[in-house]
């Protein structure tokens, strides 16, 4: 279920933001030791597919130009950007 956002370098704290869990609860699903919860799993498959489109038009996986501490602002404004919302984490101006 999470492989297209593990292959786009989607990290679970990125997910985690976008809908308001924790972290570790993201994790277990990336692992496969759990599975979102019935009533986020809509919630969950607007996401992966948010992420799958920004695969589609070479925004993810994250360029290699971006630095590590710019990584997290652009995959939360790409993923924005593809649900058609306004960034989780908006700490900056820059374009995606």
């Amino acid at each position: 279920m999470f492989d297209v956002a593990k292959d786009a370098g989607v990290l679970p704290n990125d997910i985690a933001k976008h809908l308001g869990v924790h972290r570790v609860t993201v994790s277990s699903w990336f692992n496969g030791h759990n599975e979102p919860h019935r009533y986020l799993k809509d919630r969950v498959d607007k996401l992966l597919d948010a992420i799958d489109a920004a695969v589609e038009t070479g925004e993810l996986p994250v360029p290699r130009d971006i630095k590590a501490r710019e990584r997290g602002s652009y995959v939360d404004r790409v993923i924005a950007k593809h649900l058609g919302e306004e960034a989780v984490n908006s700490n900056s101006d820059s374009e995606v």
